[in-house]
């Protein structure tokens, strides 16, 4: 990335009134804007998808782009839904390491409150990985629940504490059910960002994507390692806050 200064001195009075949608905005350092926003995303890979151009028939045919074992669609002649969303925007991504520096604008369900953080772009890219994984997956959507709460410019120790709160909340903190959970949390989503990692790593120059995947992994992993210490360690920050 060519230096054009410190991202924080970006004028962020680009209009909050031009993120208008739900979704994440990457702002880089020449003022360039990347709107990566839900419906934005769908319109996009809906044409990508239909554009049988866009896509080499050898790779649509390759096996490492075909369903994991675990997806219900294994065995047909179709490509992995999680790159759905993914490769429509592989050209525009694909330029950057995962330590270019990018300024994050998010945009919830509120309709006044913005997110933004100046990040790298391994770590602001989670937002792709979360609708990749939660959002296309035909394995990975079951588990979208649990990320109620997870800003994806929050960071990785904060979405990892929002996301056990979730699960401990919505299995009545039933250590055993919890657990059970988390096991098989772990194991599904491990399973799919590999194969993920597997198939990008087949097409990606750059690094940023790559990493963003393999960090949604590590959360996972950091769920299943060390539930109680997140759990404890979310409560005592609150009371000193407090």
């Amino acid at each position: 990335m060519a230096d054009h200064g410190p991202l924080s001195q970006i004028p962020l009075a680009l209009a909050m009134g031009e993120f208008t949608q739900k979704g994440l905005y990457l702002i880089f350092g020449d003022s360039t804007i990347l709107p990566l926003t839900e419906s934005n995303v769908a319109a996009v890979t809906r044409r990508f998808w239909e554009d049988p151009s866009k896509i080499s028939s050898d790779v649509r045919r390759h096996a490492d782009f075909h369903p994991c074992a675990i997806c219900p669609e294994a065995g047909n002649d179709v490509m992995c839904y999680t790159l759905r969303p993914v490769l429509p925007f592989l050209e525009d991504i694909d330029r950057y390491c995962s330590y270019d520096r990018v300024v994050a604008v998010y945009r919830g369900d509120e309709d006044r409150t913005f997110h933004v953080a100046e990040s790298d772009m391994q770590n602001a890219l989670q937002y792709i990985c979360i609708l990749s994984i939660l959002s296309y997956c035909r394995v990975g959507r079951q588990y979208r629940k649990y990320y109620h709460g997870v800003i994806p410019v929050m960071g990785l120790a904060p979405a990892v504490e929002r996301i056990y709160l979730n699960v401990y909340w919505l299995h009545k903190g039933d250590k055993k059910k919890i657990n059970d959970f988390v096991q098989h949390f772990q194991k599904d989503v491990s399973g799919i960002s590999g194969n993920v990692l597997k198939r990008l790593n087949l097409i990606c120059q750059k690094d940023a994507l790559l990493n963003a995947f393999y960090n949604m992994q590590v959360s996972v992993d950091l769920l299943a390692m060390k539930m109680d210490e997140v759990l404890i360690k979310a409560f005592q920050t609150s009371d000193e806050e407090g």
